[in-house]
């Protein structure tokens, strides 16, 4: 039996600090933090409702769901007040994310993964249609423009390739985001890859 199409979202943030790097303007967790807002503004202007998951739980916008522009203003607000937190694990909100089974596309802002991780976050794919992921490069942020200060060892570079195997074998879509990718041009890459959200 064929579902009915589910114009609802599910947002996941990489709030862990482990996971990011850079300053607090030009690094890795700004750029989650502006890539979030920018999605969220994009699904509730296309009529989604939207939730947002991070490390420790969700926004709870589903509350407010139905009401635009109450969602919106929430959401902005959240995002502006969002930390890293010393937490290790996505574990809390994927499986908030998870049990909700909100809407039909979950799209993850990540920062380091391990294979563990990723095969976490894979999951909170099951039952929706499409899963799609801005996976940062976080060792691009650390200098906060340019080239790296420090290559990453051959033992990251091997892990961030796992990482994207495992979410491309679980049918997720990866875009890859240095840390002169403009949140535009990495939605905009989505559309070279058939996605139309």
């Amino acid at each position: 039996e064929e579902q009915a199409w589910d114009p609802s979202a599910a947002i996941i943030i990489d709030n862990r600090v482990t996971a990011h790097a850079g300053n607090t303007t030009t690094g890795s967790f700004e750029w989650a933090v502006s890539a979030a807002a920018s999605i969220g503004q994009h699904f509730l202007v296309d009529g989604f409702n939207i939730e947002m998951y991070h490390a420790e739980g969700s926004f709870n916008l589903s509350r407010v769901s139905g009401q635009r522009e109450s969602v919106r203003h929430i959401m902005i607000r959240d995002l502006a007040e969002i930390t890293t937190k010393p937490t290790s694990t996505l574990k809390d909100g994927l499986e908030l994310a998870v049990a909700d089974s909100m809407g039909q596309v979950v799209v993850a802002i990540a920062g380091r993964l391990t294979a563990t991780e990723a095969y976490a976050l894979a999951r909170a794919r099951r039952n929706r249609a499409l899963g799609m992921i801005f996976l940062l490069d976080v060792d691009t942020f650390r200098s906060g423009g340019g080239a790296r200060r420090v290559a990453p060892s051959d033992e990251v570079i091997e892990e961030r390739k796992h990482v994207r195997e495992i979410l491309t074998g679980e049918q997720w879509r990866v875009i890859e985001v240095s840390n002169d990718k403009a949140v535009s041009a990495a939605w905009d890459e989505l559309g070279t890859m058939g996605v139309n959200v």
